[in-house]
């Protein structure tokens, strides 16, 4: 017998419902009644449900924060939602957090035994498929919160972590081999909401926008994890196979679907940003630099933006730069014949046909600065000179060097010299090099 949680704060809508539907003939056994969430919760932890029929409509706690409560913490168990209003955003609400169905009150006899022939359907196709495996996405649905806690340590700890660190680290939730794997991170910004929220309503939201983004980005199965990194930030974990090209067409079909679902069903607007395969102790810089392209993304909205340049330019760069030294001096030589106008990253890097987060790896491995800090130290080192050696006005020389606002350029300068660019002058003034 199928286990069934019923939870609704009316005692009589209880009785009622145990006398609508033989759920004994469905394969049903009621294993426990709730008033209220606080109780439903309590018999989760004992043991939990196939199937929960809920009310969504509770005091202090309502069956869709219930719902999404379990969704956290017992991701197997099934819902149906009984309502006494026809209010299209429950309906949508409900739908998003993985509901089977959403049935007004009174419950029709013949509709709650069809949507409870359905939910008996699908929970004995799920446990004649519970293979190994599936036992083992199974743990990490019921670990949720130390899995999490994991990827969190990795993402927002302030030094990289090393192999053995991230084996101790894998080795202690029981997933061994983690950090020999790779992952392709992919960055979900949430820019706006196109509606009023509450705190509590924005919570139940992004609790939806995960599921979402669990079903159309990893497809509802245990090849990655998709976690909460701070406010308005998810961050999708793909893991890979080392051996194998993930199809990054289709992950990038898929994050597209994922912005046309959250926009259609939510109302929300955003952004995905799709990473390159990483190990795991490159993954922190990995997502700083999406965070970074996150950055200089002012006003497009609800695209998914890629690391790749095409498959003939990626062929092109990387015989044409077959030594990182080489590259490291072209990159050189364009900032030097450039640096009076403004430069992005990206075109530096299509200067030597490699895409940017590639290139900026190699740049500071090979001079242990980023490519900002040293087109920064390059320009303010040319200023330098120009105040020594000319009698420039230091706007002029500010302007000379791309810098669009005089205070930016004074400010930078001191920070770099310990003094303004007048006092250098006065003190270094018609010195050669």
């Amino acid at each position: 017998m199928m286990r069934l949680l019923i939870v609704d704060d009316e005692q009589l809508e209880i009785d009622a419902l145990r006398s609508t539907v033989d759920f004994a003939a469905l394969g049903f056994e009621i294993v426990g009644e709730a008033l209220n969430a606080r109780q439903a919760k309590a018999f989760f932890q004992q043991q939990p449900p196939d199937l929960m029929l809920c009310d969504i409509e509770m005091p202090q706690s309502s069956g869709l924060e219930l719902l999404a409560w379990v969704r956290e913490n017992h991701a197997q168990t099934e819902c149906i939602f009984l309502t006494c209003h026809a209010d299209f955003s429950y309906a949508r609400q409900a739908l998003a957090l993985g509901s089977l169905d959403y049935i007004l009150k009174p419950a029709d006899p013949a509709e709650l035994t069809s949507v409870l022939q359905k939910a008996a359907e699908k929970i004995r196709q799920v446990n004649e498929q519970m293979t190994d495996r599936q036992f083992s996405k199974l743990w990490l649905r019921h670990q949720p919160m130390v899995v999490e806690r994991f990827w969190l340590d990795i993402l927002t700890q302030k030094a990289l972590p090393a192999f053995d660190e991230i084996r101790h680290m894998a080795q202690a939730i029981n997933l061994p081999g983690l950090e020999e794997i790779k992952v392709l991170p992919v960055l979900i910004r949430i820019q706006s909401w196109r509606q009023d929220l509450s705190p509590r309503d924005e919570t139940l939201m992004m609790f939806a926008l995960k599921n979402i983004s669990e079903e159309l980005i990893l497809h509802e199965s245990d090849n990655g994890i998709i976690i909460e990194l701070e406010h308005d930030f998810l961050v999708a974990l793909i893991y890979l196979d080392s051996d194998l090209m993930p199809d990054l067409g289709q992950i990038k079909a898929d994050c597209n679907r994922f912005i046309a679902a959250a926009n259609q069903y939510i109302q929300c607007s955003l952004c995905c940003y799709l990473g390159l395969p990483v190990y795991l102790n490159e993954l922190v810089p990995a997502v700083n630099h999406l965070r970074s392209r996150d950055q200089a993304n002012l006003s497009i909205r609800n695209q998914t933006f890629d690391e790749l340049l095409t498959d003939e330019e990626q062929q092109k760069g990387l015989a044409a730069n077959a030594r990182s030294q080489a590259v490291v001096s072209k990159v050189r030589q364009f900032i030097d014949q450039n640096i009076n106008r403004e430069l992005t990253l990206e075109e530096i890097a299509s200067q030597v046909y490699l895409n940017a987060s590639y290139l900026t790896r190699i740049f500071k491995k090979e001079t242990g600065l980023s490519i900002s800090d040293y087109l920064i130290s390059e320009r303010l080192k040319q200023a330098a000179g120009l105040l020594r050696k000319s009698d420039l006005a230091v706007s002029m020389v500010a302007s000379r060097m791309g810098y669009c606002n005089f205070s930016y350029f004074a400010r930078s300068f001191k920070k770099h010299y310990g003094m303004t660019p007048l006092e250098y002058r006065r003190k270094y003034g018609d010195q050669a090099d």
